[in-house]
Formats: C-alpha cells, structure tokens, sequence
C-alpha cells in the first residue's frame, strides 16, 4: 500500500512537471512568433550621413536595410535598432555629462 501511494505521488508530480513544460515550450513558442512576426520599417536617409544602408548583425545574422525604403523586418531586428539608437543617446548623453564636468574644473586645473 506505501509503494502504491509512492506511485501515485511520483506520478502527480510527474503530471504536474510535464504540465509545466507544455505551458513553458507555449509560452516560448508565443514569444518566438511575436519576435519573428513581420513589421515595417523606413530608417532615416538625407545625403550626408545617414546615406548608406543599415547593416545589423544579431546572432551572427546580418541584415542589408536600404535607407529611405519601408521594409519589412523581423520585430527582433526592428527592436535591436531601437536599443542601438536608445546606447547612442545614452553615450552621448553622458559624453556630454563628462564634457561638462571637465569644464567647470578647468579652470582649478593647473598647467
């Protein structure tokens, strides 16, 4: 009676863990459609910098965006230029912070 009431335990808790692995490997395959799903994009062009394409390279895979055109990209690369463009506001920002400190010490400095 023990050995069958440890049975029926460990076979609970075996239903309980693959239940869990289902809901898991659903919820994974949820965020891959939504990282995968196709959205538009039109990055900047003028004729001095912003001329060239874009190339991003996530994973070792490399995307040729032509500037100026509305493309359609996976939202994973779509969301990699949006954290590349937030580092470059934030590096400038905090050049711009060090730039500042440097000049309101300047002039303590001594030569």
């Amino acid at each position: 009676m023990a050995e069958t009431n440890k049975a029926v335990k460990e076979t609970k808790e075996n239903v309980k863990e693959v239940k869990e692995t289902v809901k898991a490997v659903k919820v994974t395959d949820d965020v891959n459609a939504y990282l995968n799903e196709r959205v538009p994009f039109r990055a900047f062009k003028d004729n001095d910098k912003y001329k060239d394409d874009l190339i991003v390279i996530v994973n070792g895979k490399t995307w040729q965006i032509q500037r100026g055109v509305t493309v359609m990209i996976p939202r994973y690369v779509y969301l990699t230029i949006l954290q590349a463009e937030r580092q470059k506001v934030e590096a400038a920002r905090y050049s711009q912070m060090l730039e500042d400190q440097y000049k309101s010490r300047e002039s303590g400095l001594m030569y």
